[in-house]
């Protein structure tokens, strides 16, 4: 097993797919010119390149440029959510995308049985960890959640933590053999690692779920733009809610310190002096000074979040008969087994 590998996280650029289906581009003009008054000669492209959404769109024209999200009706709510939050926290002064509200003043906007949310666009490249990325990074998750504070009065976390129950879902998957052969046998082969951090993680849940703040949690590589070493927007606040702070902070952590750790040199420092995780804590601290998380809690943090997440793709497939994420379990068991290297201590 090589660890530390380029994965669907590793993109360094945003990269566009010019959109030629005529329906979607009628749409999109229509959309634009009718709710946002952009001329009919508009330019538009999808984002591409693994685990980012075919419903995301570069528009331009010769004078403007925005980016567009497009969702299913059935997901108003949501999007409608996200974008309120979005808006709010732009307007507290956090690296937003800020949203371009429509003729009549609205965020989002319904068209198509879809609904839209256009955005200024921003210009930047992925997170990749080179000089002081993962400083400006971690300072800005820190800034991100004390800014969040002030928008969910109630810091009670929703969704169990712990998936106590994942070794029933382990326990099954070998009668999934013929259906999903690839998940039987990724959990047969790491079946005692997965359990093996499962009782590391129980042992620990009053640690783990000790204290409580909104925190961003899908705050990975791609979900971060950067300019001169510093993040100038941060996309996707969708799973940004109250959650323990040890699991949350643990594992956007790891998603960023394995990301820099692609790199040959900063890997092959990093094992030598154990650097990142120090660094992330100190841009923490500097909005939440009381805080004192040791190398040893973040990373149970990050264990509890990865298998949070197995958990999620074996029970969709098995429960659910959703195989959309079992391409992903391979990428979070291996996450298992990075962890221990990036929270080890010299």
């Amino acid at each position: 097993m090589k660890l530390f590998q380029p994965n669907n996280l590793s993109q360094r650029s945003p990269e566009f797919t010019p959109v030629y289906a005529q329906t979607l581009t009628n749409q999109i003009v229509s959309l634009l010119g009718e709710h946002y008054d952009f001329p009919p000669n508009i330019v538009i492209s999808v984002f591409s390149g693994a685990n980012l959404s075919s419903q995301n769109f570069k528009v331009e024209t010769s004078e403007r440029k925005a980016f567009l999200k497009s969702r299913d009706e059935s997901l108003a709510e949501k999007t409608l959510a996200e974008a309120r939050l979005t808006f709010a926290l732009s307007e507290l002064g956090q690296r937003m995308p800020r949203i371009i509200r429509s003729l009549d003043g609205e965020l989002v906007t319904f068209s198509s049985n879809r609904c839209w949310v256009l955005y200024e666009f921003q210009e930047g490249d992925y997170f990749t960890g080179k000089g002081n990325e993962l400083k400006a990074a971690a300072e800005t998750f820190g800034e991100l959640s004390l800014a969040a504070k002030q928008l969910f009065p109630r810091a009670d976390f929703e969704e169990e933590p712990i998936p106590h129950d994942l070794h029933q879902l382990l326990d099954q998957a070998h009668t999934y053999t013929a259906k999903y052969p690839a998940v039987a046998e990724l959990c047969a082969a790491h079946h005692s690692t997965i359990l093996e951090n499962l009782s590391r993680v129980n042992e620990h849940q009053q640690l783990l779920t000790r204290k409580c703040q909104p925190v961003h949690l899908d705050y990975h590589p791609l979900n971060l733009l950067m300019k001169d070493e510093s993040v100038a927007c941060i996309v996707d606040l969708e799973h940004l809610k109250p959650y323990p702070v040890a699991s949350g902070l643990g594992f956007a952590a790891y998603k960023l310190i394995r990301q820099a750790m692609v790199d040959d040199g900063f890997r092959e420092l990093e094992l030598r002096e154990r650097r990142a995780v120090s660094t992330w804590l100190q841009g923490w601290q500097k909005s939440f000074p009381d805080d004192r998380f040791t190398i040893t809690e973040l990373g149970l943090g990050a264990r509890s979040r990865i298998l949070k997440l197995i958990h999620l793709i074996l029970d969709a497939a098995f429960n659910r008969n959703d195989d959309r994420f079992t391409n992903d379990l391979e990428k979070q068991i291996f996450s298992l087994y990075e962890v221990d290297e990036i929270f080890r201590k010299l």
